[in-house]
């Protein structure tokens, strides 16, 4: 496994910031590009491919893991958050029953009536999602903590991390997708 760490010239770290992550890559990835003098297109390859795993935090803390631990674990891991899995689920079938049902009414008096269920669907959508975003910022605060203790954490505990991240975020675009499905039929 190559360490996408060293290739950028970043500390292996939970938590990176972000604006020098990017401004390593950029530098490093002028000196390689494939259009400059001397240019090599399998490490320009190389740079872009670990930057692209060192900016989402997910594959970060896998290839962390991985690279200091050897220990890539199992990527699908339950989910962490069990009840708010079950909630996004029920939220989710319930706003896709709501846009079946909608669209085989016929007339405007059958959707009309449908409006007081469309703003519950979309108020628990609503309360989903936020549910969902302050999980994720919780994420964001565990991965700074993680990083005040780093080394001192274990491969599991970035694994777990890594993989509640995966999680939230594929939910947060579900839930987005829903509640753009629903503003399209209004």
């Amino acid at each position: 496994m190559k360490d996408c760490f060293a290739l950028l010239g970043v500390p292996q770290r939970p938590l990176l910031d972000e604006k020098g992550l990017k401004s390593a890559y950029f530098r490093l990835a002028a000196e390689c590009h494939p259009d400059a003098e001397g240019g090599d297109t399998d490490k320009f390859r190389e740079l872009q491919e670990a930057y692209q795993t060192l900016k989402d935090p997910v594959f970060r803390l896998r290839h962390l893991a991985g690279v200091v631990f050897d220990s890539l674990g199992d990527s699908s891991r339950p989910s962490p958050q069990s009840d708010l899995f079950l909630q996004v689920g029920q939220v989710l079938q319930a706003t896709k029953a709501f846009r079946l049902r909608r669209e085989k009414s016929q007339s405007a008096l059958a959707r009309a009536v449908m409006i007081s269920e469309g703003v519950k669907v979309r108020e628990e959508l609503g309360a989903v999602t936020e549910a969902v975003e302050q999980a994720l910022r919780e994420a964001r605060v565990a991965l700074g903590l993680l990083d005040k203790r780093w080394p001192r954490v274990a491969p599991e505990e970035l694994l777990t991390l890594a993989s509640g991240w995966r999680y939230l975020t594929r939910w947060q675009t579900e839930l987005s997708g829903a509640e753009f499905g629903l503003m399209l039929e209004a």
